[in-house]
């Protein structure tokens, strides 16, 4: 298992690997959880958003930004 990384980090994380995050799940697994339940938890509480909300929406802008 993974070192798990700080949850300000994964906004960026999630940036520098958007092409290979697609899920939530994948997003917690690089972010060291075993679990996106154990992930979800810390990251809603620190941001105020629902993860895969998070993702959805990071996802969509930088997909707008490189058309």
């Amino acid at each position: 298992m993974r070192e798990v990384q700080p949850i300000p980090t994964s906004i960026m994380l999630l940036k520098e690997d958007l092409h290979q995050i697609a899920r939530v799940a994948e997003w917690a697994d690089k972010m060291g959880y075993n679990c996106p339940k154990r992930f979800a938890r810390p990251f809603t509480s620190f941001f105020g958003e629902r993860l895969q909300t998070s993702l959805y929406s990071i996802r969509l802008r930088i997909i707008k930004l490189d058309n």
